[in-house]
């Protein structure tokens, strides 16, 4: 299992998981890096889109 967080100082005691997913191992190295830098874009982007907002956690 894999999961992508982010610690953000305006949220103290807070840890933000921005996607979290089942790693694939029986597939060649090649894949395993292509299919885990997908799920780090889409954690990416969830970074990006709810940083403004502080993920929707603080009013």
């Amino acid at each position: 299992m894999r999961i992508y967080e982010t610690e953000d100082p305006r949220l103290p005691g807070y840890l933000v998981a921005l996607r979290a997913h089942q790693k694939v191992v029986n597939v060649s190295q090649q894949d395993i890096d292509q299919m885990q830098n997908l799920e780090i874009d889409i954690a990416s982007r969830r970074w990006v889109s709810g940083h403004a907002t502080l993920w929707g956690i603080a009013g």
